[in-house]
């Protein structure tokens, strides 16, 4: 049996570290896109490549925190969230037996942990605001060290603590009424298609069945080339749509700052 396991524990293996390979590539194209989009948005500049370039080597020490903020906030996340996945595991019962006692404690341990990682991810979410808006402006626009842009962000977050708070509250109710109107624009842009599809299934009905072979290939080749079409439509209205969402939520941050 351990014989018969050692292939799929090679290919097991394999296939995580080819994609651990492949997230950090992503992750580091993501994050060197990030300064470069906010540079976009503040210049107004509409070539990529020379901003591509210039951040080559700034976007490491940039990346680096990223890691370790991550990093830490996982590191955390299992250190809270071990013992109520211990406790969790331990309060299923045995295979045969129901306990209403147990599944109440378990269905309690089960709670805590959403709320642990839930918590956690909120937390996430606003140090990588705080570091966004008030630390990557500093970075760029000013062109000091990483530590210099660090303490700059911090000395504006803890000399205005309320009005950093409003702000932060502000971007929320930005963020969902920006994602509500990309929400709406995607719909309207996607009904034509529906209409098309719509025509599209009554007239491959009625024609499908009085044609032969040739006929339910055309049909199927249509179909590809309809449902290629949509994906392609897909991707470029959920981009383009929230490409405005992000850079008019990254214009307010600029306003803020002043």
């Amino acid at each position: 049996q351990l014989g018969a396991m050692a292939p799929f524990r090679t290919a097991s293996i394999l296939g995580g570290s080819l994609l651990t390979l492949l997230s950090l590539c992503l992750f580091c194209l993501c994050a060197r896109m990030e300064l470069v989009a906010f540079e976009m948005v503040v210049t107004r500049s509409e070539f990529i490549r020379p901003m591509w370039r210039r951040y080559s080597v700034r976007v490491w020490p940039w990346l680096w925190l990223k890691v370790a903020i991550g990093t830490a906030f996982t590191g955390v996340a299992v250190a809270l969230a071990y013992r109520p996945i211990k406790e969790l595991i331990a309060s299923i019962p045995a295979s045969g037996s129901t306990s209403h006692g147990s599944s109440s404690v378990s269905f309690s341990y089960i709670l805590l942990v959403c709320a642990l990682i839930y918590g956690l991810l909120l937390a996430l979410k606003v140090v990588s605001t705080v570091l966004h808006d008030f630390v990557m402006p500093f970075y760029i626009l000013e062109d000091v060290t990483l530590p210099s842009a660090l303490q700059r962000g911090f000395q504006v977050v803890i000399g205005e603590p309320l009005t950093v708070l409003g702000y932060l509250l502000m971007k929320v109710v930005l963020s969902i009424v920006g994602f509500i109107f990309q929400y709406a624009v995607t719909v309207a842009c996607f009904i034509p298609f529906y209409f098309v599809m719509t025509f599209g299934v009554v007239i491959a009905s009625l024609v499908g069945h009085k044609g032969g072979p040739v006929t339910t290939v055309l049909l199927v080749c249509l179909a590809v080339v309809f449902y290629v079409a949509f994906m392609a439509w897909s991707i470029y209205i959920s981009i383009g749509t929230l490409g405005y969402v992000l850079t008019w939520l990254t214009a307010y941050g600029i306003y803020f700052l002043g």
